[in-house]
Parts: structure tokens; sequence; C-alpha cells
């Protein structure tokens, strides 16, 4: 007689890394494990994309906001403290800074 299946919480991930383009001495990694976290994993994507056609340079925060759907100015202001598109604008120190 077969047990029968039950639900698990475990994943059957690869724990294999996501590697990017550095950001100079630092690696851009994605490793799922926590830590600093975004809602907004695409723009890494976008950043790739950009860096290859190097279209956006003087305008990277803004423009990288309208297209993660960031309209309005007022997002703006949140946006300049999430630590990925910090990344995707090549800052040096991509941690939010509050003072």
């Amino acid at each position: 007689m077969k047990t029968p299946h039950t639900a698990s919480s475990a994943t059957d991930c690869k724990e294999q890394p996501l590697l990017f383009q550095d950001l100079g001495s630092r690696q851009v990694v994605a490793d799922f494990s926590g830590g600093t976290l975004s809602s907004d994993g695409g723009v890494l994507l976008l950043r790739q994309v950009d860096a290859h056609l190097g279209l956006t340079h003087s305008l990277a925060q803004r423009l990288y906001g309208l297209a993660l759907g960031y309209e309005d100015l007022n997002d703006h202001e949140r946006l300049r403290l999430d630590p990925l598109l910090a990344t995707a604008c090549n800052k040096h120190d991509p941690k939010p800074s509050f003072f």
C-alpha cells in the first residue's frame, strides 16, 4: 500500500545564486536567502539592457522608475531608498540612507 503524498513547504529549487554585472568592486548576486529586500527584481534586467545600449546615463532613476510603473514623481522619493534601484543607477553604496 502506498503512503499518500502530503503538502510540504519545502521547494525543489536549486540553491545556485544568480549573478549580475558587478557594481564597481561589489558583486551583485541574487540568492533568495533574505537580507536586504526589494520588490522590483526586474530592474536588474533593465539595467543590463541599458548598460549594453548606453541610453540613460544622466536620467537613470527617473527612467527606471517609469519603466517599472512608477509614473508619479512622489513615488521617486521612496524609490531613492530602494537598494536594487540604487544598484541599477550605479550608486556605489546601494544601501538605503535615512539621514
